[in-house]
């Protein structure tokens, strides 16, 4: 009668229920951390909280200092054509949109209103009072009014810190007062108007 080789038959036979029992078992095995040199690893910081990013420090209030300036020097303003008496259905007046306080790259636009085919000139200020960037509108359309759209202004090239925004711009004075615009007048320049601060982050 045949017998197996009894080492070769039991060698196989223990294999055999070695790979049973790993494969019946491997469901209810208990993870078991990882080990680093014999010792439980250290979670990884991923930053913690929720988002994953940390702790947030808030950035200090926005206190701006005084403007450097009442009247900003060298912002020349630009008016193609001059039409002689002229009428708008709002006082001239101008802004730049986008946020006041906001990170580096942000994109602001100047707008508002002013005298027909004239230009808008912002200029950015320092701190110290010294012009580090200027914008030259598009012409302001027959309705008096300068679109944000084509007036995009980038702040890339501002350092953090606070600046100063200025505009020379033309309005509507019936005694060509650059002080007090009104509706309907003649053209009339105002030199370096103060518009507002701003924060780069």
């Amino acid at each position: 009668m045949f017998r197996p080789h009894e080492p070769f038959f039991h060698r196989n036979l223990l294999r055999l229920l070695f790979v049973l029992g790993v494969l019946w078992f491997s469901p209810f095995a208990i993870a078991m951390p990882p080990m680093c040199g014999g010792e439980p690893c250290e979670p990884i910081d991923d930053g913690g909280g929720e988002g994953g990013g940390g702790t947030y420090t808030p950035p200090p209030p926005f206190n701006p200092p005084p403007p450097p300036y009442y009247t900003a020097p060298n912002l020349p303003a630009y008016y193609t054509y001059n039409d002689g008496w002229q009428s708008c259905n709002q006082v001239a007046h101008v802004w730049v949109g986008g946020g006041s306080d906001v990170t580096r790259g942000t994109t602001l636009y100047g707008a508002g209103v002013s005298v027909p085919t004239s230009r808008v000139h912002f200029g950015f200020y320092d701190a110290a009072g010294t012009l580090v960037k200027t914008h030259v509108s598009q012409e302001v359309r027959s309705n008096c009014v300068l679109h944000h759209e084509p007036e995009a202004i980038s702040t890339w090239d501002l350092a953090p810190g606070y600046y100063y925004i200025y505009a020379s711009y033309w309005g509507l004075s019936p005694t060509l007062n650059p002080i007090y615009f009104d509706l309907y007048g003649y053209g009339t320049y105002r030199q370096g108007a103060y518009i507002s601060p701003l924060r780069i982050r």
